[in-house]
Parts: C-alpha cells; structure tokens; sequence
C-alpha cells in the first residue's frame, strides 16, 4: 500500500511583486514548504530528506514527531548506523543530509513533518561501484523509466547499465537492474521514499524542475 504524502510550497518571484520589491531589489527563486509522511506502528520505512531546514539532521527532522523508544538508522557506505530515541533525546545525533536516505521505525504511529527548502536543480554525484542510500531532492515522484525531462526522476535515462537499485517495500527489499538502457522493473518511487543504488561507473545524477 502506498504511502500518502503531501507536500506544500509557496515559490515567490520578484518580479511578480515589482510593486513591493521595486526599492528593495530582492529577487528569489526559492521554493519552501513542507511534505507530510505518516509511518504507522512499528513500520520500518525507508525515506529520504527531501528539504534542506539548516539543520538537517536526525533531531531537526523529527522536531518532537517521533516518540520515545523508536529506532533510526543510516547508511555509511558499509554498514548501518543506529540510534534510539530515550526520554525526548536521541542517542546519537545523526546527519542526515538533503537526499541521503535513512530508516525510521516509530513506536508508535507518528507523521514526519520535512520542512525547508527544496532546490529548482539537483545534481547528484555518484561514484562507481559505491553503493549509496538517496532518494529525490526535489518533490518528486515516478517511476524508474520514466522519460528524461523536467519534472521526470531520471534514474533511467541517466543512472549507466549494469547498475543496481533496489526499494525497501517494508518487508524486503525489491531490487532491479538496468539493461540495454531500461530498469527489468518499473519500480515506483515516491516523494521522500528513500531507495539503494549502486551505479556501474561514475555517474551525476541530475533533475530540475520546470
């Protein structure tokens, strides 16, 4: 079953408000606002941080959502990193920047509020053979071969053959490989679902929205 999410965001351009910016000459591009996720009971669930808040980190992004005796975890390129949640505090601050992908496992059921800004481009660099644990940076959500363009997740047309990705479904793991330029399985991935991917060769992945 599909986890529902919502994201919300207020993009302001100055040029659009020529009558209030006209003695200040402030111009912005950014794009901020916040992407709800509820995690039922005891649901290990594989996200990612979609939103830079300036902190990002395991505490900022929990911001008192997620109760006491829940786990979290990350990827540090061979292993897992694990943290508990005691009395209000987490036992180990873990950096989670935007796009890397980490596990939650909440206690009890509990809606993650990601809040902050979300960049107009991503570029992703990617070393070969290094398996890593990302997700989108920007909120965005499709399917592994979807076609390259604006408002696409790209990991088909970009990510080379040969390489590896695979989703956590909650359970398992469904993993998948690209050949002759397409993933054997149109994997969905959602808005702030976090995934694995080993690229074959060095890769930047890229995506920017229209």
């Amino acid at each position: 079953m599909r986890t529902k999410i919502t994201f919300l965001a207020a993009a302001a351009l100055a040029a659009g408000l020529a009558s209030s910016q006209a003695q200040s000459n402030v111009y912005s591009v950014n794009i901020v606002g916040y992407i709800n996720y509820p995690i039922a009971a005891g649901a290990q669930t594989l996200l990612e941080n979609p939103l830079d808040n300036g902190t990002n980190d395991i505490i900022s992004i929990d911001n008192g959502a997620i109760p006491n005796k829940s786990l979290a975890s990350i990827w540090n390129g061979t292993g897992f990193v694990a943290t508990t949640k005691t009395s209000g505090t987490w036992g180990q601050d873990l950096s989670i920047k935007p796009g890397v992908g980490f596990f939650v496992t909440p206690k009890t059921a509990a809606t993650i509020t990601f809040i902050g800004q979300a960049p107009i481009t991503n570029n992703y660099a990617l070393a070969a053979g290094a398996q890593v644990m990302i997700g989108a940076l920007l909120p965005i959500a499709g399917n592994l071969n979807d076609a390259a363009g604006p408002n696409a997740l790209n990991v088909g047309a970009q990510i080379p053959n040969k390489s590896i990705l695979s989703i956590w479904n909650g359970t398992a793991y469904s993993a998948t490989t690209k050949t002759s330029g397409s993933w054997g399985s149109n994997l969905s991935i959602g808005v702030a679902q976090g995934f694995f991917v080993t690229p074959k060769t060095a890769v930047t992945w890229n995506q920017w929205l229209q």
